[in-house]
């Protein structure tokens, strides 16, 4: 699925992300970051999730991270909410 223009869809149909957001272009730079985000998640974790010891940068046993938060947005936008 193809993520239309916001410029493309009327203006009543879109939320105010001025608050969120400096451009259009901002907006667009974290689109593309969840986008790499859900392919990185996806080639992480394809065939893995059967059982939780073998999901990816889990110790067996645990339901513990073996590593830290790596936050991939900035902080004080979407980041926040990952």
């Amino acid at each position: 699925m193809e993520l239309k223009p916001r410029s493309d869809i009327p203006r009543e149909l879109t939320w105010d992300l001025s608050s969120i957001y400096a451009t259009e272009e901002d907006m667009y730079a974290d689109v593309d970051a969840l986008k790499a985000l859900g392919s990185r998640m996806a080639q992480d974790y394809k065939g893995k999730l059967d059982t939780p010891e073998r999901m990816p940068g889990r110790p067996a046993g645990t339901g513990t991270p073996a590593h830290p938060h790596r936050p991939l947005l900035r902080p004080g936008r979407l980041g926040g909410l990952l």
